[in-house]
Formats: C-alpha cells, structure tokens, sequence
C-alpha cells in the first residue's frame, strides 16, 4: 500500500495515509483549538479517509512530543463540526488516548 498524502486549502502537507493509519504532525500552540479543547480535521480528507478505510488516526504534537491516537470511527462518532477557515471537525483531547 502506498502512503497517500493530504494537503490543506493552501496547499500545505497536513498529514498522510498508510496501512489504515493517518497521521498528522502539529504544534500545540498554532493548531489546538482552545475553544473545543482537542484538535481538528478538515471535512474533506475526513470524507476521503473514510472511503480509503481509515482505521486510525494519530496525531503527534511536536512540542510536547505527545502521541493522540483514536479509532477513526470514534472520531467521526464524537468529534462535532467547526467551520474555521475551512469546514472541519474537532474531537476533545480527552477522548484520545495518550502516549509518547
């Protein structure tokens, strides 16, 4: 399988697909979004993921060199919806598990 990589509306990488896993790198202090407490993704790669059949995502925060990992299916499940800057959906930090 090969790695498939997203980009963002300003054509900027944001995160990649492999072996059922999407992984995305960020810094806490530009992409956590405060309001929601947890971390977003854009509508459309979460649309894409889905039909790739993404199984997990991971988000490593470089600051802190924390791992989030979370089932796909919890994500779309529990995250809600936010329309900043692009649509997108925000899943709170607590439901993710957590490691280094």
């Amino acid at each position: 399988m090969e790695r498939k990589f997203y980009t963002n509306n300003e054509g900027q990488t944001v995160g990649d697909l492999f072996e059922g896993v999407y992984s995305k790198r960020v810094q806490s202090s530009k992409h956590f979004m405060r309001r929601m407490n947890g971390y977003a993704i854009e509508t459309s790669i979460l649309d894409d993921l889905s039909k790739m059949g993404c199984k997990e995502i991971r988000i490593f925060e470089t600051e802190s060199e924390t791992i989030y990992s979370v089932s796909f299916q919890t994500f779309m499940d529990k995250s809600v919806a936010i329309d900043y800057v692009s649509p997108q959906r925000c899943l709170s930090i607590g439901e993710f598990a957590i490691g280094r």
